[in-house]
């Protein structure tokens, strides 16, 4: 098995699926781990956690003899191009993803612009139509208050 160092930090720093890799590195014949690796773990292991979790580290490769294999100058180069392509790929995805939201964001703009189009219209409307309402409810006033007149004219001894 050719171990990361992200299973090993995992495992150092007793993360919930710690258990999980020790059973997957217990049941390999073999245990890798490039040099590239090995210094990688080291750095994190030592800043993270101190000296203490890096002699436990020391002492489980011991304990479950993995080896640290050397790494070419052509395998190092070849490690390097598949990260720079996943690197590439990854900001593909999210200027993609990034492009999509911003589309969904001008329709949710649209259909804000719009609705607030329409509550000012309906808005108007009302106005308008509460306008139309009391110049109505006047309007019969003065007709009552007319025939009221006119009754009361009637109803005088002349």
């Amino acid at each position: 098995m050719i171990l990361d160092s992200s299973p090993l930090v995992a495992i150092l720093a007793e993360e919930p699926d710690a258990e999980v890799y020790i059973q997957a590195i217990s049941r390999a014949p073999r245990c890798r781990i490039s040099a590239g690796n090995f210094i990688e773990l080291s750095v994190v292991i030592e800043s993270q956690f101190g000296v203490e979790v890096a002699q436990q580290c020391d002492a489980l490769f011991r304990r479950i003899g993995i080896v640290i294999e050397p790494v070419t100058v052509e395998q190092a180069h070849l490690a390097r191009q598949a990260f720079l392509e996943r690197v590439e790929a990854q900001r593909g995805l999210r200027t993609r993803e990034l492009q999509q939201r911003e589309a969904e964001v001008a329709e949710r703009d649209a259909e804000l612009a719009s609705a607030a189009s329409e509550h000012e219209m309906l808005n108007r409307l009302s106005e308008r139509r509460r306008g139309e309402h009391d110049r109505e409810a006047a309007r019969r006033e003065l007709v009552d208050l007319d025939e009221i007149a006119v009754t009361r004219f009637r109803r005088s001894p002349a």
